[in-house]
């Protein structure tokens, strides 16, 4: 009882001796009561739902980014970090090459490439200066 408001609901998900959720399941305050919930596969236990709110991940997830993820989908995003800074380094390497007779014109697309990498860049970490996922 509220001394203004009346009868308000007490959230019992904010009193450890109340919570009744296992390790791998997660409080939600209902009217009167609460109710658990399981976590997302990808967590062992969790705070909230889905991979992005895992306190520990399930056998075969590793986190990355704290979020989550398969161990596959983990190694596929290292294996994208590579590839795209040899697709860098490459662009450097064919302004040389083709246009190693004229200091102009190779200076000029060397400016077209840092533009490239460093728009390219911008997008793949958007306005939180963190790399987004690469996948679904």
């Amino acid at each position: 009882m509220h001394s203004e408001n009346g009868c308000v609901d007490f959230d019992e998900c904010n009193f450890s001796e109340t919570n009744r959720c296992k390790t791998n399941e997660f409080c939600v305050n209902t009217e009167g009561s609460f109710t658990c919930v399981a976590c997302d596969k990808s967590c062992a236990s969790c705070e909230a739902d889905g991979p992005d709110s895992c306190i520990d991940c399930a056998e075969g997830f590793l986190k990355n980014d704290n979020v989550c993820v398969s161990q596959e989908v983990a190694s596929r995003i290292f294996n994208m970090t590579q590839v795209r800074y040899l697709t860098y380094g490459g662009l450097f390497v064919a302004t040389a090459i083709i246009f190693q007779r004229s200091t102009l014109l190779a200076g000029g697309l060397g400016l077209v490439v840092v533009a490239y990498i460093s728009l390219s860049e911008y997008y793949l970490q958007g306005a939180t200066g963190e790399l987004r996922p690469i996948m679904q």
